[in-house]
């Protein structure tokens, strides 16, 4: 039996912000349910801004013997087969909805929805090492998540400041090693000292931004201010917000004063989209580095927080996190599962009236 309308699943030539929908995989449900799990970008028809990446989407579909399976196109808002009412499952794993609190407790291992740049190096971190309780001590490396949600903010608080020339510790928007935003404290020489030498080195705050893979070449001189005298004291809180679709914020703040941020940077998500990266999708972590130097560059950080603020599921259609439903943990899913605004129509009623059977 041949097919009359191909391909089965795509929202290309539409307005519709899902885009570049594909490599689908179909699977039936314990229920006897078929879905689709696909990818697709969060950009909508103009394909500029997709700093996640291909992200995994979820929609179910009407499969007949001896016909072709009947594909819901993929939507932010869908209407679709139950799902399981309770998030009580096996795993240990965290829900996207759930927000990242991660103290790094004695005894604690690295939580299942952090990754790493590249295989992992498990000398590069510790937690809780001697002496430093409740930290995450970093050497040369990277220990990050992907993000889950479009707006977001993600804050580390380092607790130790680097001491040699030009080591590094900080907070990224990762997708590569070209495409990058990075806020970090380094080691520089004091600009206003005179003949400066190693003992007149500073710890400095330096926003850092390079898109040289991107689609669009994007490469901002670095800005460094120095760290407060009043804060070399005590813990350092750096932050990344995405507070809107476009773009990503970094603030710093004291540990004593958290609510007292200090805006240092902004740059465009189209920097971590698309280039040499189209389909991993960003990642908000830590780094520590020593920019080519000899120094140790042993970061210690005291806490993790990653909270929701919202998802976008259509062209400017945004839900808050604290509407969204306990309906979007299945597979780590990005957005609600419900069918609504469908162009085909027939398929439309016919999957309504599968479902509704």
């Amino acid at each position: 039996m041949s097919l009359t309308r191909k391909p089965i699943l795509a929202n290309r030539n539409t307005s519709e912000y899902f885009q570049n929908v594909g490599h689908a995989d179909l699977f039936e449900d314990a229920s006897g349910q078929w879905w689709a799990a696909a990818l697709a970008w969060r950009s909508g028809p103009e394909g500029k801004s997709y700093p996640m990446g291909r992200e995994t989407v979820l929609t179910p579909v009407v499969w007949e013997r001896e016909k072709w399976p009947i594909v819901a196109p993929v939507r932010g808002v869908q209407r679709g087969w139950y799902l399981p009412p309770s998030k009580d499952m096996p795993g240990d794993g965290a829900f996207l909805d759930d927000p990242d609190i991660v103290d790094f407790e004695p005894n604690t291992t690295i939580p299942h929805n952090f990754g790493f740049w590249r295989w992992p190096d498990t000398t590069a971190y510790a937690i809780s090492p001697r002496g430093y309780p409740g930290t995450l001590r970093l050497t040369p490396s990277r220990a990050s998540i992907t993000a889950g949600w479009k707006n977001f903010t993600a804050a580390s608080t380092y607790r130790t400041p680097p001491t040699s020339i030009n080591e590094e510790v900080g907070v990224t928007a990762f997708l590569n090693q070209v495409q990058n935003i990075n806020l970090g404290i380094i080691m520089l020489p004091d600009d206003n000292e005179m003949n400066s030498t190693i003992s007149t080195l500073k710890p400095h705050f330096r926003f850092l931004v390079s898109g040289l893979g991107g689609d669009k070449k994007y490469f901002s001189k670095p800005s460094t201010t120095l760290v407060p005298q009043s804060w070399l004291q005590q813990a350092i809180r750096l932050t990344i917000r995405a507070e809107n679709a476009t773009h990503y914020t970094f603030y710093a703040a004291s540990a004593s004063k958290p609510r007292e941020m200090h805006r240092l940077g902004q740059a465009p998500a189209t920097v971590v989209t698309g280039g040499m990266g189209p389909f991993t999708g960003c990642q908000i972590g830590v780094y520590s580095t020593t920019n080519g130097g000899t120094g140790s560059a042993e970061a210690y950080i005291s806490r993790w927080r990653y909270y929701n603020i919202a998802q976008e599921i259509g062209n400017g259609i945004l839900v808050v996190s604290d509407a969204i439903t306990s309906s979007i943990y299945l597979l780590s899913l990005r957005y609600i599962l419900q069918l609504d605004n469908v162009d085909n129509k027939r398929d439309c009623l016919n999957i309504e009236q599968r479902v509704n059977k």
